[in-house]
């Protein structure tokens, strides 16, 4: 929480660095009295808070030696309250104080804050500190800061290549800080044999935190920079270098050459690496020849910088379908490296046919690459950065590289394959024929054509079927396109729990000239790293005309009943006629076309619908409407205008209420697609609704829960319900509509959004006015 009282600014200059003078101004010593001054010294650090409003804190340092005199504040608060103000003052013999120079605190930082101040001290005397806020009207009792110094040492003359400090291998460390602003230590060393070095430093930051980021580099004798590296601050710089004999440099100083601290050591040692090679395969024409018949096994480590293992293996005889290479790389033995491995598979024409980096974190994970070309194939193994690891004192990364070359039977990848667009396999769309195929290899893509040929006279549905075999480590991603517009997305995210079960539909308007639709299916891996040679998926279409015919059920109970086919509503749609738009999700909107008249009173009909028209309660049954869910995510829509079929049925009271009653039957033996109603209501009357509940979304539901083909005969409400399903005259002035759906049932882990014309659908609609009541 932050507690904030105004109060009158405090005008203070903010003064970076000002060296060798005597400020502006004498300092106002604040409300703190001088017994509460705190003594600070070099390579200590003290903790305060400003923890009343305008408190300050006062310290004091004594300056022996005339040099830089480095101040550093900091907190470790996320969104602090309290902006700190350092102000530092020189003060005479007469206890009078001077402002030499302030920084504060980022205001309203969103992260921890640092300040750090460098004046220049010309002779030996006592320095003022005070921390303050920088407005003086914020405090917290939680916020603490930390307040340390350094003074600058004196040049230590080793800062040249002819000054350098002697470290000798094995045995003679040098350690030293980074002792003044540019401060650059060099130290040299002499190799008589060529081997594997590694120069280590170890950098011990002050308890009290550090501005000093080191910078550690190598060179050669002739000046030549062989390696430089840079990290955060309390870690090892470890460059693990492949030398020959020689003489070499190393420089030490801070990365921004612009910050000390004598309170920072750091040493370097110089050791000899014991390793299995020494730059014999680090390059393909040096790769290592692996002998085994289809079967290869490589053992190895990364033991110094730029350190490459390159491998020679034979993919093996031509295949009678395709043949990969199954590669598993195994990086266990480096855990605890936290480095990344590069592991990449060329074949003989210097092509790239796989790379992939691998933490040294993980397991053996596997992979599948497709042989191009039959023959010599190359495998190197490298590190993404120089940082060459040191775990339980053993340097280097270790690996294990398993190969193994398979025949594989897919077909569809056969010649050219089917990896793109341009080369897609045409579909059989009479549904009576499967194809089969594998995503065999990382970056398998497979392409599906499926033509659907002009026809003028008659509107049609396409269905694409797709199902793999078993489980598998693939998170399969299907698609399917039409020209540019993708009509479907899917992403079998539990395929490693469940065979992959999709199935979709597509209305297919007819066509008034001669030109075919061409529609695309493209499968894939979600992210184009798995694969899988052991597990075949399946995928069909076929193309279904859409009934325009009323089902003979031979039903008597739904023998009148009136039936209003896709092509009518896909026609009303066309030129814009009752038209609803249905909000499904954030990123997916849909337009349907509703029937405006089967459940409206006809001036014709209201006789023959209508009970009890001069009493209170009116009762308006409606006749049967009946339907088909033609594709996937078609819905039938009626509209049910409530308030004006009251007034058509002769209701004149000012304040009623409606009961509600919904049918919907599906005779046996059942339907494939679990039928449901829903009520929606448009309180905006603005002809979009919500595809969940609220005043423009659902209002009641019900359905077919049974993921078994039954039949369906459903009154809701029920006969034994606790009440009525109503609505009050205000809410009935709302439009509503009722719309036929497929339920998709998750109880089963197969594809369940379903369609077809096996059984329809029968709804109708009861309304019972209850006229000068406003509620049951």
């Amino acid at each position: 929480m932050k507690n904030s009282i105004p109060q009158l600014s405090v005008s203070l200059f903010t003064i970076l660095v000002l060296a060798g003078c005597g400020g502006s101004g004498k300092g106002d010593s604040g409300g703190d009295v001088e017994n509460s001054t705190r003594l600070l010294e070099q390579k200590t650090s003290l903790d305060g808070k400003i923890d009343t409003v305008a408190d300050v804190d006062w310290y004091t340092i004594n300056i022996n030696e005339p040099g830089i005199v480095a101040l550093k504040v900091n907190n470790n608060t996320m969104r602090y309250d309290v902006d700190i103000l350092a102000t530092i003052y020189e003060e005479d013999t007469n206890g009078n104080r001077f402002r030499i120079a302030a920084d504060h605190f980022p205001e309203e930082s969103a992260s921890s804050s640092t300040i750090n101040i460098n004046v220049n001290i010309t002779q030996p005397q006592k320095l003022a500190i005070s921390i303050r806020d920088l407005d003086d009207n914020d405090y917290s009792a939680t916020e603490i800061y930390t307040i340390s110094y350094d003074v600058a040492a004196p040049e230590d003359n080793n800062g040249t290549f002819d000054t350098a400090v002697d470290v000798l291998l094995d045995s003679r460390c040098h350690t030293d800080s980074i002792g003044t602003v540019g401060d650059t230590d060099v130290m040299q060393f002499t190799l008589l044999d060529s081997g594997v070095y590694d120069i280590a430093t170890e950098f011990t930051a002050f308890a009290g935190g550090t501005s000093v980021d080191l910078k550690v580099s190598l060179f050669a004798s002739d000046g030549e920079l062989i390696r430089s590296i840079t990290k955060t601050v309390d870690s090892n710089y470890r460059m693990v270098e492949s030398l020959p004999a020689g003489s070499y440099y190393v420089l030490v100083s801070d990365q921004g050459k612009d910050s000390f601290d004598t309170s920072s050591p750091y040493t370097t040692c110089l050791t000899s690496v014991t390793t299995s090679e020494v730059s014999t395969n680090d390059t393909q024409e040096t790769a290592a020849t692996i002998t085994g018949d289809g079967h290869y096994v490589i053992s190895g480590s990364l033991d110094y910088a730029d350190d490459q293992d390159w491998s020679s293996i034979q993919s093996g005889p031509a295949p009678t379908s395709i043949q990969v290479l199954q590669v598993t790389f195994d990086p266990s033995e480096s855990n605890g490296c936290n480095s990344w491995f590069l592991l990449e598979i060329k074949d003989s024409s210097d092509i790239v046919l796989f790379s992939k980096e691998y933490s040294t974190e993980t397991n053996a994970r596997k992979a599948e690459i497709k042989v191009e070309t039959i023959g010599e194939h190359f495998i190197s193994v490298s590190a993404i950065d120089n940082q060459v690891c040191n775990v339980a004192n053993e340097i280097g990364m270790r690996y294990e590289v398993t190969v193994d070359s398979v025949d594989v039977s897919d077909d569809a990848e056969m010649g050219g394959g089917n990896n793109t667009i341009n080369t897609a396999i045409e579909l059989d769309e009479s549904g009576s024929t499967e194809t089969q195929a594998k995503l065999s290899y990382v970056g398998d893509v497979d392409w599906y054509k499926i033509t659907v040929a002009a026809d003028h006279s008659q509107d049609r549905v396409l269905e694409v079927f797709i199902e793999s075999e078993s489980v598998t480590p693939l998170e399969y991603n299907i698609t399917i396109f039409r020209a540019d517009d993708i009509l479907d997305a899917f992403t079998g995210w539990e395929s490693a729990e469940y065979p992959v079960s999709f199935k979709s539909s597509y209305f297919v308007p007819q066509s008034p000239g001669n030109t075919n639709s061409d529609y695309f299916v493209k499968i894939v891996d979600m992210q184009s790293d798995e694969s899988d040679i052991d597990n075949s998926y399946s995928v069909r279409s076929n193309i279904v005309p859409i009934t325009t015919q009323a089902p003979a059920t031979g039903d008597a109970r739904v023998s009148n009943a009136s039936f209003y086919d896709e092509s009518s509503e896909q026609s009303a749609l066309t030129v814009n006629r009752n038209v609803l738009k249905l909000i499904v999700d954030a990123n997916e909107s849909r337009d349907f076309s509703y029937n405006a008249t089967a459940f409206s009173l006809a001036s014709d009909l209201s006789s023959s619908l209508i009970t009890n028209p001069e009493t209170d309660i009116i009762e308006v049954t409606f006749p049967w409407q009946s339907g088909f869910i033609d594709y996937y995510s078609d819905r039938d829509w009626y509209q049910l205008d409530i308030a004006k079929n009251y007034i058509a049925a002769g209701g004149i009271a000012e304040t009623w209420y409606s009961e509600i009653q919904v049918e919907l039957y599906s005779p046996a033996p059942g339907s494939i697609v679990e039928y449901a109603w829903g009520l929606y209501r448009d309180s905006s009357n603005n002809g979009t609704l919500e595809d969940w509940q609220g005043d423009d979304g659902l209002f009641a539901s019900n359905g077919d829960v049974n993921a078994t083909v039954t039949a369906v005969d459903l009154i809701t409400p029920a006969a034994d319900a606790t009440g009525p399903m109503w609505v009050n005259h205000e809410t009935a002035a709302d439009a509503f509509y009722l719309t036929v759906a497929d339920i998709l049932n998750k109880s089963t882990n197969v594809a369940d959004n379903d369609w077809g014309y096996d059984a329809p659908y029968f709804v109708r609609v009861k309304l019972i006015y209850h006229s000068n009541s406003t509620q049951p």
